[in-house]
C-alpha cells in the first residue's frame, strides 16, 4: 500500500519521537514497532518496556517537558487519526490509528 508522502511522513514522526521518549525517559532497552493495513485503517503501535509514565496522564494537559507527546497529538489529529497513550511500569504503547486514504486536513507542519 502506498502512503500518502505527508501521512508517512507524520507517522514516522511520531514514531521517532515515541522511540526517543522511550529511550530518552523511560530507560528503555526494548522498543518494538509495527506497521499495519488492514483496508481501511493504518495502524502503529511502538511499545517499549521502559519504566511508564507513572502518575503522569502521558496525553493530559501539556507539561513542561512533554512537548513531544504534544506534538504526537498534534500530528495525529491533522490526519484525523487515534492516539491512546497506555503506560504502566515496564510496559508503554503509543497506538495510532489512521483511516486509509487519510490527508492532513490542513497543510501545516
Amino acid at each position: 500500500m502506498k502512503l500518502d508522502q505527508q501521512v508517512a511522513n507524520d507517522l514516522f514522526r511520531i514514531t521517532q519521537e515515541a522511540v526517543a521518549n522511550a529511550c530518552k525517559h523511560g530507560n528503555s532497552d526494548h522498543v518494538h514497532v509495527t506497521l499495519a493495513a488492514d483496508g481501511q485503517y493504518i495502524d502503529l503501535r511502538v511499545v517499549d518496556n521502559g519504566k511508564g509514565f507513572g502518575d503522569v496522564e502521558p496525553l493530559g494537559q501539556h507539561k513542561p517537558g512533554h512537548i513531544g507527546l504534544a506534538g504526537m497529538r498534534e500530528r495525529a489529529e491533522l490526519l484525523s487519526a487515534r492516539l491512546d497513550v497506555t503506560s504502566e511500569p515496564g510496559r508503554t504503547e503509543v497506538y495510532v490509528r489512521v483511516p486509509v486514504g487519510g490527508t492532513r486536513r490542513r497543510n501545516q507542519r
